[in-house]
């Protein structure tokens, strides 16, 4: 709307100064329905610095010589003062439907795009430590962990390299979908609501949720005793959602330390976090792990529509389970237990993510 206005008031601008403005002011591509409301606002009349087109034909023309980009339609809304409404909005359909399918192209074609780059892109929050992926103490600037070993299996199987791309883990989920990389492999649980937003691949790790308290507090047995204390967990997690229906207060953390810092300060009363978790960073003094209360399971993060990478991720899970190379990266990082036999047996994600309860396996 606002590049709209520039051009509307700047009537001796000429054609190519004004769509080198728009491309400045309009990088990237808008939303539709922030162009609709300009569309609607011109549709009456503007100030024009070209004669303007009388018949569809002529605007359409005009539209395919300037581009087919959301701020060209832009620039043709403001130049066509005397055109009808019924006109820029055959414009803006026509651009929704090229846009849709343009999406639907990129989604299908997703893997493709990876293997033409070379590389795969997978988003992780280095602050989530050891033994997920963080800093080589040996190596500055390498990193290391399992799944960064994962990672770079799973390239492997796509004959690509692997690049990790740093995000707060809290807002993967949303990175995914803008596209800031191509899959997520960090601690991702398997939670029907995020099977609702992206696509989840088959399990790569097996996790138990373990609640811990202070010692001597014989208040914390499990989770039906927790209602009206103070419980720490990472937000957005699905020990987060466990917590949800227990009555007590949940205290969110970014990082994975700090939770049992606070228990043995006395500033929390119970802590609930990943086995992996509790094991490297729950060994407080005064601080002793309480009980089990449920597993679930790690996979990686795909957006939704883009089928080819995700079956991609999936057989190649599948292979490095089979082969045993799986199993060498967790025994490697002290991670292979009883839980792991069972990762064939785990529900898939995608539109197979279970329940929580399905996930108490034997």
């Amino acid at each position: 709307d606002s590049v709209c206005g520039a051009l509307r008031d700047r009537p001796d601008v000429h054609h190519q100064r004004a769509r080198a403005q728009v491309r400045e002011r309009l990088w990237g591509r808008e939303t539709l329905n922030a162009l609709r409301a300009g569309f609607q606002e011109r549709a009456s009349g503007c100030a024009s610095c070209v004669p303007c087109p009388t018949t569809e034909s002529q605007l359409l023309r005009r539209a395919h010589v300037l581009g087919r980009s959301a701020g060209t339609l832009c620039y043709t809304a403001a130049m066509a003062g005397c055109a009808t409404r019924r006109v820029l909005r055959m414009l803006l359909s026509s651009l929704a439907l090229a846009a849709a399918s343009c999406s639907t192209s990129s989604a299908d074609d997703a893997l493709a795009s990876i293997q033409r780059a070379g590389v795969l892109r997978w988003g992780a929050d280095i602050q989530g430590g050891e033994p997920y992926v963080f800093e080589d103490p040996e190596h500055a600037g390498q990193l290391t962990g399992f799944e960064v070993d994962i990672a770079a299996a799973l390239a492997t199987e796509l004959g690509v390299r692997a690049q990790m791309v740093q995000n707060d883990w809290s807002t993967l989920v949303p990175s995914l979908e803008r596209g800031s990389f191509d899959i997520i492999l960090n601690g991702l649980e398997v939670t029907p609501a995020r099977a609702q937003r992206i696509a989840l691949s088959r399990p790569y790790y097996i996790f138990e949720e373990q609640l811990s308290a202070r010692d001597g507090d014989q208040r914390v047995i499990d989770l039906a005793s927790v209602r009206g204390l103070r419980v720490g967990t990472l937000s957005n997690s699905q020990a987060w959602d466990m917590l949800e229906d227990t009555g007590a207060e949940r205290v969110p953390y970014e990082g994975v330390e700090e939770p049992y810092l606070d228990l043995a300060q006395g500033r929390l009363d119970a802590v609930l976090l990943d086995d992996i978790i509790a094991d490297r960073y729950g060994k407080k003094p005064g601080v002793h792990v309480v009980a089990g209360v449920g597993l679930g399971g790690y996979a990686a993060g795909v957006p939704r529509g883009q089928i080819s990478l995700q079956e991609a991720v999936d057989r190649a899970l599948e292979k490095l389970e089979h082969s045993g190379q799986l199993r060498a990266i967790l025994e490697r990082w002290q991670l292979y237990n009883a839980h792991q036999s069972d990762l064939g047996k785990a529900p898939l994600g995608g539109a197979q993510a279970a329940p929580r309860a399905a996930w108490k396996l034997t």
